[in-house]
């Protein structure tokens, strides 16, 4: 499989619904006829800062556009990781918004996830949105395969923090073909904070999700 690192609009002068070439990392592939549905996606990516990917019998070619309205997020993508690098301002963000959660403050599903480290051993504590679907609790990787997700899926339990109380859970990972009705229940109840991390629009119907399902790693936790 073919992969992309680094990915930005503005170097490439010629639009996308006139060239019909689809743009990976320092390469271009033509795009087959039988994908030319994907146009109207793909002419609004500057706009919308989407992320449109599909798979042909021997690449999977994923298209990135950010305008000049923002800085534009890094994403390094293979064949089985998608992630989209947050910028300064949202990694400040995040740490206001671990605060929250630390104080016990915020929404309700506003959750201090703490997990050691893969690497170092240390605790690392990451703002979490907890997802309940039918009574079974769910952590969604929005940003695709995240540091916190990595060190979740070598650790397999985790710490849930908000204020003075805290939980310890096994953490299972789902596996591709149980993610699109939890991707689409996580897009649709977070959607004003998470759209932007999403190739589909909420209102997809489930099966859509499917193209998507490994971008997104989903870990169901259960009490221990």
């Amino acid at each position: 499989m073919r992969s992309a690192k680094f990915f930005n609009w503005s170097r490439y002068q010629q639009p996308f619904s006139k060239s019909r070439t689809v743009i990976v990392g320092e390469s271009a592939l033509a795009m087959p006829r039988e994908l030319t549905s994907f146009g109207n996606d793909v002419r609004d990516l500057q706009s919308r800062k989407q992320v449109v990917q599909f798979q042909t019998r021997r690449n999977r070619v994923i298209v990135a556009g950010d305008d000049k309205r923002r800085q534009p997020s890094s994403m390094e993508v293979d064949s089985h990781q998608y992630f989209l690098k947050p910028s300064p301002l949202e990694r400040f963000m995040n740490r206001a918004v671990g605060m929250l959660a630390r104080l016990g403050l915020g929404p309700r599903y506003l959750h201090l996830l703490e997990v050691p480290s893969r690497r170092s051993g240390k605790t690392v504590a990451t703002p979490v949105n907890l997802l309940e679907v039918n009574g079974h609790r769910y952590l969604v990787g929005g940003r695709g395969h995240t540091a916190w997700s990595k060190n979740v899926l070598a650790a397999g339990s985790v710490t849930l923090r908000r204020g003075r109380r805290s939980q310890r859970f096994l953490a299972i990972a789902v596996v591709d073909d149980r993610k699109p009705g939890i991707l689409k229940a996580y897009l649709q109840e977070y959607r004003r904070t998470v759209q932007r991390f999403f190739a589909l629009p909420a209102d997809s119907p489930v099966e859509a999700f499917t193209t998507i399902s490994n971008n997104h790693p989903v870990f169901e936790l259960v009490d221990l």
